[in-house]
């Protein structure tokens, strides 16, 4: 997550980066809640949520 955003960024900047941000991302999209996460949800659709987010980072 933070390489993919150094490597992209023309200069890399350490107050962009927010690791408990992005670590919160990744939790919220594989240990979600019942109520929020539909019993259908497969690890597929959970990693392409992931993807979309950190697509632009």
């Amino acid at each position: 997550m933070e390489m993919r955003y150094t490597m992209n960024a023309k200069r890399a900047s350490a107050n962009k980066l927010s690791k408990k941000k992005d670590r919160n991302k990744v939790k919220q999209a594989f240990h979600a809640n019942d109520n929020k996460q539909t019993t259908n949800s497969s690890l597929a659709e959970r990693l392409q949520k992931v993807n979309d987010h950190f697509m632009n980072r």
